[in-house]
């Protein structure tokens, strides 16, 4: 399977009572996954993180590499996926790993509609777990067999678990994916 994708995301935090949302970065992406077995794959993506403007400077592009095991179970409507994923940005990096669960209730040769859910942990040695993000996609296939290829838009939310500060944080995302199996 060949991928490409764009995404971009928004953050909403709320402060002192009010809730203020804005861009944050544009995402460009590949990847790849190659079957090892059946109803399991191995995908890697690459993507690059295009942060917005602030005071009419762009700060550094984030890197981001992403191996990830994934097995399809329950007749190809259910998926297990455990991401290991690396950010790299001016020579600092951030290890993660998100387990995610897919789910496609629906999956016909034209459309099919995912719903996934996912955990953000983040591996370094000053993180916590309270420092994680739980997130949610919401996404669509459509083309004339989907299992061949497909256009792919999606929307996904992610918030914070980090309950402890004063602030609670929220990003979305609204993307748009072409996957093509070979």
């Amino acid at each position: 399977e060949l991928r490409g994708n764009f995404s971009h995301y928004f953050a909403s935090a709320k402060e002192d009572g009010d809730r203020e949302t804005e861009a944050v970065n544009t995402n460009v992406g590949v990847g790849i996954g190659v079957p090892v077995a059946q109803n399991a794959d191995v995908r890697f993506r690459y993507e690059m993180l295009i942060p917005k403007k602030y005071d009419g400077e762009r700060p550094a592009l984030t890197h981001y590499f992403s191996l990830a095991p994934k097995y399809s179970f329950a007749r190809q409507k259910a998926a297990f996926k455990l991401p290991l994923s690396l950010y790299y940005v001016e020579d600092e990096t951030e290890w993660l790993i998100s387990p995610q669960l897919l789910f496609s209730p629906v999956r016909q040769t034209s459309f099919d509609l995912t719903v996934s859910g996912k955990l953000d942990v983040f591996l370094g040695k000053d993180s916590e777990f309270s420092d994680s993000f739980v997130g949610f996609t919401l996404g669509a296939g459509m083309g004339k067999d989907v299992e061949k290829g497909a256009f792919r838009p999606e929307i996904g939310l992610m918030f914070s678990l980090d309950g402890d500060n004063e602030s609670t944080t929220s990003l979305w995302t609204v993307g748009f994916a072409y996957c093509h199996r070979i």
